[in-house]
């Protein structure tokens, strides 16, 4: 998993839902239990997968969710 693939997420999200006044809802509920490996951005696999992505997202998504209202 890399990082990469959060933003490109988000930009198709935000090509969904931009036409239709915002996203009303945000669930950052994805995880993992295990990985000793080092995922491409060079950050352990674990923090990665259930912190790094979701605040990344979140930050990225943020503006849509606000102008949900």
């Amino acid at each position: 998993m890399k990082l990469e693939s959060v933003k490109e997420a988000a930009v198709t999200i935000l090509g969904i839902v931009g036409p239709l006044g915002g996203l009303d809802v945000l669930s950052l509920n994805a995880g993992i239990a295990n990985g000793d490996s080092d995922t491409g951005d060079g950050y352990q696999t674990v923090l990665q997968t259930n912190h790094l992505s979701h605040m990344l997202l979140l930050s990225l998504l943020w503006p849509a969710v606000e102008q949900a209202g």
